[in-house]
């Protein structure tokens, strides 16, 4: 980077703060400030890349019976951006940057960012740990979550899930990616002090249990013209967010949708690294432009995994099987703790019935639809997980299941 690039920046946000203190420049009211908003409502709607931290319920379970198995199923923690996406990302936002810069050096437009979201955006340089030979590592975020769930269960269930390690009580298993195996690590190091014992079990050469393979062709059914997803990606919604993004960034005429959805991924992806520091680029967006892409979004993920086909509903019969054979056989280990993906997670709550609506969503009914029980940020954020627990109950031992999702316990009688 040459030196003038690398103060550009600086230079500008001098010229920015010139114009909107010194009186040369008419400055308007913003509708929203992202950088003083102590909330952030919206950080909780980022569809399936919404950060844990955003979303968990952290409910005390409280049961009067003895607990005697239990069952989870978890989606790796954050992870980064794929290969593909970080190259883009490291190299086309350095641009949009100066160029939004440079439309506020001289006011800026009507309703436009407000002083402190143009000054956080003057400050962001993308994290250079972010690189491409990392593609969808688990981030140093996604290991917190992990182990902060094992503490959770642990906290819950100290006569389950002991501080010990034992094969005999202990089953883990995971899929071959990076971020899944650090999961699992991640979640052994929280439970015991260290994961460096504890074992997993072998993974299959086909792993039709944890990676379905059939959601492949139904991936490619989504993109294409006449799908749901892509009607709604000509809506007026979609193309109002886009006209919205392209105005705050101070553009005259309006970006491409491929534009506005990558600058989106760098305000989800860098919020789910650093939950505490809010992402300039999510300044751009307004709660209610945010809505409309996590509806694309959960409009995508439907069809891909949710209750949209007999087909997605048959593709987690396995993992079903699996589950229901491990309570009803009572076999050793008394702890089985598995480590996916989002699409996994997702098949698997469809076929049990958890987060299904009464109607399908479509391109037409996002705003019937504001209420929807599918929503992806609440039930397969990052490290969202599905944690179930064999109680014993009375003096007749009746058996029966509880169900916690993301640390909120769900009312299904089983």
């Amino acid at each position: 980077m040459s030196f003038y690039a690398s103060i550009f920046p600086t230079i500008l946000l001098m010229l920015i703060n010139w114009a909107y203190g010194g009186g040369i420049v008419e400055t308007h009211e913003q509708d929203y400030c992202f950088a003083t908003d102590p909330i952030r409502e919206q950080l909780r709607r980022f569809f399936s890349k919404t950060a844990y931290q955003f979303v968990k319920g952290n409910e005390d379970i409280s049961s009067e019976c003895l607990p005697e198995r239990f069952w989870l199923l978890s989606r790796h923690g954050t992870r980064l951006t794929p290969s593909k996406d970080t190259k883009r990302l490291s190299e086309e936002l350095p641009r949009i940057q100066r160029d939004i810069l440079e439309h506020y050096s001289t006011g800026g437009p009507e309703n436009g960012l407000c002083r402190e979201d143009v000054a956080l955006l003057a400050s962001w340089k993308w994290d250079s740990n972010v690189t491409e030979d990392k593609s969808e590592f688990l981030s140093s975020q996604g290991w917190e979550d992990l182990r902060g769930i094992a503490r959770y269960f642990q906290k819950q269930f100290p006569g389950l899930l002991k501080k010990n390690y034992s094969k005999e009580e202990f089953f883990f298993r995971h899929t071959d990616k990076q971020r899944t195996r650090a999961s699992f690590q991640a979640f052994a190091e929280g439970l015991f002090g260290s994961y460096e014992n504890v074992q997993a079990a072998p993974i299959p050469e086909r792993d039709t249990l944890l990676q379905v393979e059939d959601w492949l062709k139904q991936k490619a059914e989504i993109y294409q013209e006449g799908s749901e997803y892509m009607k709604f990606r000509n809506t007026s919604y979609f193309l109002n967010a886009c006209e919205n993004v392209s105005r705050k960034a101070g553009y005259n005429s309006t970006l491409n949708p491929e534009t506005v959805e990558m600058i989106f991924k760098a305000c989800i992806y860098e919020q789910a690294w650093k939950i505490t520091d809010p992402s300039p680029w999510c300044s751009l967006f307004s709660p209610d432009d945010v809505k409309v892409l996590e509806y694309l979004h959960d409009l995508e993920e439907f069809y891909l995994a949710g209750s949209s086909s007999e087909l997605n509903e048959r593709m987690a019969k396995e993992l079903l099987e699996n589950f229901l054979d491990y309570f009803v056989s009572r076999k050793e280990p008394r702890v089985a703790a598995f480590f996916a993906h989002s699409t996994t997670l997702e098949l698997f709550l469809t076929i049990l019935r958890i987060g299904q609506d009464d109607v399908a969503l479509t391109a037409e009914n996002f705003k019937e639809m504001e209420d929807r029980k599918f929503r992806t940020s609440q039930i397969a954020p990052f490290a969202g997980n599905l944690g179930v627990v064999s109680v014993s109950c009375g003096k007749s031992k009746r058996n029966r299941l509880l169900f916690i999702l993301n640390e909120r316990q769900l009312d299904l009688n089983w």
